[in-house]
C-alpha cells in the first residue's frame, strides 16, 4: 500500500502513468539503468562534499534565522520535507535560505528542465510550506554535471493550484478512480525499465494481422 507518493513518482507518472502504475501500484520492479546507476552516484559524490562544509546548526534552527537575516545565508543538502495534508514527501538536493527568501534546488542531469522536474520541485515546494510555512521559495533546477542552473521559477498560487491537481490525479490511479494514460511516445517505449512487463508495450511491438 502506498502511504505517500514521492518525486521520482511524478517523474515516473508524467513520463508514463501505466509505468507509473505498474511500479508503484502493481510492484514490479523496472531494470536499473547505467543513466540511473551514475545518477545515484552523483548525488552521494553532491552529499559527501557538502558534508564537509555542513553548517553548524540544524536546518529548522538555521531557516528562521537566515531568512530574518540575523545570521548569514547558508545552504544545506538532502533537505527532508514530509506533507501530510497531500501525502507527499521527499528529499531536496539543496535548499539555500538567505533574508527573505527560500531558494530548493534540484539537481538533474540535463541542460533543460523538463515538465516532469519543474513539477518535482514545486511538489517539494509545496511540501516544504506544509512544513515550515509560507516562506517566499524559489525553485531551481541545476545540472549536476556543470553545476550551472538551467531554470529556475517563482513558486506562487498557481504552480500551488497545479502540482496540488496533479498529485490528486495520481493518487485517483492508485486508488482506482482513474485508469493509467500509457505514453504515446514509441521511444519512451524502447528506454522503459518495465516494458518487459507492460501490455501497452507489447501490444505496440507485437506484429499486425494481415488483412
Amino acid at each position: 500500500m502506498i502511504v505517500y507518493l514521492t518525486g521520482t513518482d511524478i517523474g515516473s507518472y508524467m513520463y508514463c502513468q501505466a509505468s507509473f502504475y505498474l511500479s508503484r501500484v502493481m510492484g514490479y520492479k523496472p531494470k536499473v539503468s547505467r543513466d540511473l546507476f551514475s545518477g545515484y552516484q552523483k548525488h552521494s559524490e553532491l552529499f559527501d562534499e557538502a558534508e564537509k562544509v555542513k553548517p553548524p546548526f540544524t536546518f529548522e534552527e538555521g531557516l528562521p534565522q537566515a531568512f530574518s537575516g540575523r545570521i548569514e545565508p547558508f545552504s544545506m543538502r538532502e533537505v527532508s520535507i514530509k506533507s501530510d495534508k497531500h501525502r507527499f514527501v521527499g528529499r531536496i538536493d539543496e535548499v539555500y535560505v538567505k533574508k527573505n527568501l527560500v531558494r530548493i534546488i534540484d539537481d538533474k542531469k540535463a541542460d533543460k528542465a523538463y515538465p516532469s522536474s519543474k513539477m518535482q520541485v514545486y511538489a517539494y515546494a509545496l511540501a516544504f510550506q506544509d512544513m515550515y510555512g509560507p516562506y517566499p521559495i524559489e525553485v531551481a533546477i541545476r545540472n549536476s554535471n556543470t553545476s550551472k542552473e538551467v531554470w529556475s521559477d517563482k513558486f506562487n498560487s498557481a504552480k500551488k493550484r497545479d502540482v496540488i491537481n496533479l498529485l490528486s490525479e495520481m493518487w485517483d490511479v492508485v486508488n482506482g478512480k482513474k485508469k493509467p494514460t500509457p505514453t504515446d511516445n514509441a521511444r519512451k517505449c524502447e528506454r522503459c525499465g518495465l516494458n518487459y512487463i507492460c501490455e501497452f508495450y507489447k501490444a505496440r511491438i507485437s506484429p499486425r494481422p494481415s488483412v
